[in-house]
């Protein structure tokens, strides 16, 4: 996302907006002492202000730039708000934290359950190294329903930017892009945040909303995409040359109602180092750590 401001600025006489807020909402502590069972599972307990207090970062970041948009900025712009989202640690503010409940994700959207076969090795070392075994499923349940009430808080900021646009005289040639680097297992399988190498879909098969002006309204892309399609995208409509090699695609065909191409290969990049796809260690798989080349192997 950081190559897109960048690369329109080396093209126009730019302006990149962003503000020295803090990312991230209100939320307490963990409920377990440091050693007990529970203290890694990245629970935590409600926060002491509500949704719409200006204590949230994530909510701070986009009044600012709704004021921006309404006290006649320079154009061209854009605006990058980087956001915690519905991240770990599982807590929310006040207003979001008991939104949903352990015993609503049970009987309207029931976990994967742990220890499948067929999953890589770290579906069980996670549980391992958290200390998540022993814990009942309603555990697990409720830390989903607190990361639900964080996605509905997400929701609800993302809201109040676009009613903050369509009040501003930005209403008619502003594009607005939305996603996330990556889900979350949120108790999904009895496991909690992510994997850097993890391939599974509740990781890597995330939201991507889109506003332009003139677009097809209500429009439905069901062919895949890459995140990494939004730098293409936003070059496509400022007309702007990418230079460098890249796997992106511009979708702005697919925003104005064209059909997306079904049998595209799209990439998920994961891990921190090359060696990480293959996690945990195994001393019997060396050759193939030291391979740079089978960070590529991993076909959905």
């Amino acid at each position: 996302m950081n190559s897109v401001p960048l690369s329109l600025q080396d093209a126009f006489n730019l302006s990149v907006s962003y503000w020295e807020s803090h990312i991230g909402c209100t939320k307490g502590g963990s409920p377990y002492n440091f050693g007990e069972k529970g203290y890694y599972s990245f629970l935590s307990s409600a926060g002491k202000a509500l949704g719409n207090s200006t204590k949230n970062g994530d909510y701070m970041a986009v009044l600012k730039a709704v004021d921006f948009m309404q006290n006649k900025p320079p154009e061209p712009f854009v605006i990058f708000l980087p956001g915690i989202g519905a991240h770990p640690p599982y807590g929310a503010p006040q207003d979001y934290f008991n939104m949903y409940t352990a015993e609503q994700v049970h009987e309207h959207a029931p976990l994967r359950p742990p220890m499948q076969p067929n999953k890589p090795k770290y579906h069980k070392g996670i549980i391992s190294y958290r200390e998540l075994d022993g814990f009942n499923q309603t555990f697990f349940d409720q830390i989903n329903a607190i990361y639900l009430g964080r996605v509905s808080y997400v929701d609800w900021i993302f809201g109040q930017l676009l009613d903050g646009i369509e009040k501003s005289p930005m209403s008619n040639n502003t594009a607005v892009f939305v996603s996330s680097d990556h889900g979350d297992f949120a108790g999904d399988y009895h496991l909690v945040e992510k994997w850097p190498g993890g391939m599974d879909d509740i990781l890597t098969r995330v939201p991507l909303l889109a506003r332009i002006p003139g677009g097809k309204e209500g429009h439905i892309v069901a062919e895949p995409v890459n995140t990494f399609d939004i730098m293409a995208t936003m070059a496509d409509m400022a007309k702007v040359n990418i230079s460098y090699i890249n796997f992106a695609r511009s979708f702005l065909k697919q925003l104005n109602g064209a059909a997306g191409n079904a049998s595209r290969t799209v990439y998920s990049e994961g891990g921190y180092f090359y060696h990480q796809e293959f996690e945990p260690y195994d001393p019997e798989q060396e050759a193939i750590y030291k391979d740079p080349h089978n960070l590529f192997k991993t076909i959905c």
